[in-house]
């Protein structure tokens, strides 16, 4: 018998679908035919390779050898679980050998290695490759399963990969977190990595290239022509350059063509252009006699029949680029929205891939795609629009779309042809529907139009005039049809030249002058640096522009992630952090932050380039896909990576060094009087044989020079305030609590120092109101000090409102407040009410008699909706709000076109639906009104709508 891992539960699922007979094992967490067959899972990563680390940068570099290595089950839920289960299986006696049948790639190599590792089994393991995930693609790949040590290369590589990433951002971020956080002196984590320090460096490096940017002014000569009444017009061009450019391009008639590479699309503005007017005015005087214009003397006309190919499948980077572009949506973002397509809504395949292609075996598979998405959506005009004429071009499009060496891990992403949800959000719908319109496209036939080039003589001097005229709009027509893609692009007209004959005249009706000046380059945008990280290899030459055409900067699952984390003020553990980038303005552009300048600044002043350097990258992927070729390799890589990251350590520990150390002044070391150092994270004696070392950050709050002394000097601090108790991960909706206390400077028995919070107490002049006992003040409340029968406490802070003393006071003296404003309730909304003492719950609580009626309103018979909640909606105009937990409804949203009934209103509290009119955008930026069914959904308790027309 034989255990087949797959990388995820669907993939175990898809593999025991095609082979047949599987069933469900009881705790649902592997499959088996009973006879010779095991199907389990991994969870993506489930085990890790990690090495102890340490914060002081005089212990770096961190360099494992091969033994020093841990393997470590990842920490989250079900993962420990899971590789229970699988190395329960791997160890049955009735097992033979493993099949390691995770992604086709790199990263899918490690998974399955590091979990069978991890197992310590010695059975012998196999390799099942999967290119397609199609029935017989999968029972292709079963039958062809491999020794695994013909992919050994491979699996050296990917742990070769996954060891320097790990030594080069352990190593760099540990030292320039020193080095930075002393410059500032303030503790400041600093990350740096393979790929995120790159990509960092190339928005600083763009900010540069626009700080220092100085607009050039430059001329352009026009002429206007005549041809038999008609008019056209052209533009002086250095005639020899551009036949020299045209002879070097070789550019064959039926060109590729995508209509996101629009910001790429070079014009001829380099062979136009006069940066000296004095040369502009030699050539504008060349064409004129005196004041008339000299004649036309030749025309050389070039015509050609072109083609413009549908734009490929979506990988994940151009999607992210092009919903950037048209809705703003992050790139996180846009991999989120096509997560949940892929898993929730089942309505798209795999989006973390970096193909653009489908496997050669595919032509059924998508041929049933379009027939479901014809009949499952036939009422769906988007969807179904040209979906047949699509369809029908499955067997001519060939390798443009089927081809097995443009796959690696996974293929394109395309619809399923399963129905999209109706309860789907906007957002969703707008990436599914792009999708499904790429996939159709790609399938289309190529736009073919007439290209007219013409070169108007004024003696040696040549005007270009360029026509062209649409014969077929092919894949065109889809994009002009869709009202979101009805953009410039969409309309752009035919530009005709007027005919002419050898015997036609073409008269010069005028030669002009034109001035214009340079602009700068634009800064990136969300889409447009992932897009960048992914074609980076138009910035190599050589060699290295071939590795990183395969690779780019980054990974498709990566890339979104790197970008967020530079933009992230909270660093992973949930510390605050310093960003490096921000975005900017409306069109949210992303430039560096003032600290993400001078960690590149730094690094460059002091010789790392490795670090900086897309290069680096480059070098790094060469390196791998030899190892990739040939395991032993692996060994050279290794060391190389070592004694790079030697080398940056070394320079990153002298720099650290040679920065000064600060001195708390006005006060000395409590042990040996010595003077102490201020570190950005700790003060401590300068005698380095003295153990006084106490905390300069606590719970959040970086304490003042001032606090600092007092609380050295006296061993405690007054009352403080600014210290942060971190939300609780496990609660929802949980949120940091900033919070005032005292400190208190403690010895161990060890003689160590260490600060902990204190709290002062003072004897309250009132008794308890419920039990006369006497009561205390703390920082935070008023407390009975019978603890253990009582407890009755005021808090000083209630719905984020602070209380004053009077109505501390007022409240344990009379049982109630008059009515207080400023309250905020669970949702954010500000609120009045009173607060009176419940006896019988032994706390303070909410009433709202007596307050007016815009806060609280005319009681309804609706209860509420929130779980566990008895009170009822009272209504002030267009707001229900409940009378016990405050969460509220409006009456008129602001989608709505008019406010709901409150009969309809009672019949959303019963979980009943009710149609109603919805603006909308009719996708031309203009609102139309429909009909929607709207809802209250019963897990969120939020208003949702599904448009019925």
């Amino acid at each position: 018998m034989r255990v087949i891992l797959a990388e995820k539960p669907s993939v175990g699922r898809e593999i025991a679908l095609a082979l047949g007979g599987f069933t469900k094992s009881p705790t649902n967490r592997f499959l088996t035919n009973q006879k010779d067959c095991i199907i389990t899972w991994a969870i993506g990563h489930l085990v890790e390779l990690h090495h102890p680390t340490t914060s002081d940068i005089s212990k770096l570099p961190i360099l494992p050898n091969d033994e020093d290595w841990q393997l470590n089950i990842i920490d989250a839920d079900g993962y420990q679980a899971q590789f229970d289960v699988i190395k329960k299986l791997f160890d049955s006696p009735q097992v033979k050998e493993i099949v390691n049948a995770c992604d086709a790639g790199r990263e899918g190599e490690l998974i399955g290695r590091l979990i069978y590792q991890k197992s310590e089994t010695t059975k012998p393991l196999k390799r099942m490759w999967i290119n397609s995930m199609t029935k017989e693609g999968l029972i292709t790949a079963y039958k062809n399963i491999k020794d695994a040590s013909a992919y050994e290369g491979l699996n050296q590589a990917a742990r070769c990969r996954s060891k320097s990433d790990w030594i080069v951002g352990i190593n760099g971020s540990i030292a320039a977190t020193a080095v930075m956080s002393r410059m500032q002196n303030l503790s400041q984590i600093t990350a740096l990595g393979r790929v995120k320090t790159p990509v960092l460096t190339m928005v600083v490096h763009r900010q540069r290239e626009i700080d220092n940017f100085v607009s050039e002014q430059f001329w352009e000569i026009g002429a206007k022509f005549d041809v038999k009444g008609e008019t056209y017009e052209g533009k002086w061009v250095n005639y020899e350059e551009i036949l020299k450019k045209q002879k070097n391009h070789n550019d064959d008639q039926e060109s590729s063509s995508d209509e996101e590479e629009d910001e790429n699309n070079s014009d001829q503005s380099s062979t136009s252009r006069f940066f000296d007017k004095a040369k502009a005015d030699e050539i504008l005087a060349s064409c004129h006699n005196g004041k008339n214009v000299k004649a036309v003397s030749n025309v050389i006309e070039n015509q050609a029949i072109k083609k413009s190919n549908a734009p490929n499948l979506f990988d994940l980077t151009t999607i992210q680029y092009i919903a950037n572009k048209k809705f703003k949506f992050s790139s996180k973002v846009t991999l989120e929205l096509v997560q949940e397509l892929y898993e929730k809504h089942k309505a798209v395949t795999y989006p973390r891939t970096e193909s653009t292609h489908l496997p050669s075996d595919y032509p059924v598979e998508v041929a049933r795609i379009f027939d479901d998405l014809m009949t499952k959506q036939k009422n769906n005009a988007s969807v179904v629009f040209m979906a047949q004429e699509a369809k029908d071009r499955i067997n001519v499009v060939g390798k443009h779309i089927f081809d097995d060496s443009k796959i690696t891990d996974h293929f394109a992403i395309i619809p399923t042809g399963k129905e999209l949800d109706p309860s789907a959000t906007d957002a969703v719908k707008k990436i599914y529907f792009l999708i499904v319109e790429r996939f159709k496209a790609a399938f289309l036939p190529p736009m073919e139009y007439s290209e007219t080039e013409r070169f108007t003589f004024i003696e040696n001097n040549a005007f270009r005039s360029v026509g062209k005229s649409i014969i077929n709009k092919g894949w065109k027509a889809l994009v002009e049809a869709n009202e979101e893609e009805n953009d410039k692009k969409a309309k752009k007209k035919d530009v005709l030249l007027p005919a002419f004959t050898t015997k036609d005249e073409i008269k010069t009706l005028s030669v002009n002058l034109n001035h214009g000046k340079t602009t700068a380059p634009k800064p990136f945008t969300n889409g447009t640096l992932v897009r960048t990280m992914q074609n980076i290899s138009r910035l190599m030459k050589g060699d290295q522009k071939k590795a990183l055409k395969d690779c780019g900067i980054g990974t498709p699952a990566t890339r979104a992630n790197i970008i967020d984390e530079l933009l992230s003020t909270t660093a992973s553990n949930g510390s605050p952090k310093k960003a490096m980038l921000q975005e900017s303005g409306s069109n949210k552009y992303i430039i560096p932050t003032e600290y993400g300048k001078q960690v590149i600044e730094f690094l460059e002043e002091n010789g790392i380039s490795s670090l900086t350097m897309p290069e680096f990258t480059a070098d790094w992927e060469l390196q791998l896909e030899t190892v990739n070729k040939n395991a032993e390799k692996s060994v050279d890589f290794m060391k190389h990576t070592n004694d790079i990251v030697t080398d940056f350590i070394s320079k990153l520990q002298t720099a650290h060094k040679n920065i000064p150390i600060l001195k708390l002044a006005g006060c000395e070391c409590p042990e040996c009087a010595n003077e102490l150092n201020l570190e950005p994270r700790f003060v401590m004696c300068s005698n380095t044989k003295c153990r006084f070392k106490i905390q300069r950050i606590v719970a959040d709050k970086v304490l003042s020079d001032a606090e600092l002394q007092v609380l050295i000097k006296n061993k405690q601090t007054g009352v403080l305030s600014g210290f942060v108790k971190k939300a609780d991960p496990k609660i929802k909706g949980s949120k940091n609590k900033v919070f005032s206390a005292a400190l208190d400077l403690k010895v161990k028995e060890d003689g160590s120092y260490f600060i902990q919070f204190y709290f002062p107490k003072s004897k309250y002049d009132l008794a308890c109101p419920l039990c006369k006992s006497e009561m205390e003040s703390t920082v935070s409340s008023v407390v009975c000090t019978d603890n253990q029968n009582c407890n009755f406490s005021v808090w000083r802070t209630i719905n984020e409102r602070k209380l004053s003393e009077d109505e501390i006071r007022t409240l344990i003296q009379n049982g109630t407040t008059d009515v207080l404003n400023g309250f905020k309730s669970a949702q954010g909304n500000n609120f009045a009410g009173k607060l009176v003492i419940n006896h019988e719950q032994k706390r303070v609580g909410f009433s709202f008699d007596g307050v007016d009626a815009a806060n609280t309103g005319e009681e309804s018979k609706d209860k509420c909706m929130q779980d566990g909640c008895a009170g009822l909606y009272l209504i002030a105009g267009n707001r229900y709000k409940c009378n016990t937990c405050e969460s509220w409804y409006t009456s008129k949203p602001k989608i709505a076109t008019k406010p709901f009934s409150t009969a309809q209103m009672s019949k959303l509290f019963k979980g009943k639906t009710v149609t109603h009119s919805i603006k909308v955008d009719d996708g031309t930026g203009n609102e139309v009104t429909k009909k929607a069914e709207y809802y209250i959904d019963p897990k969120t308790k939020y208003m949702r709508y599904n448009i019925l027309d």
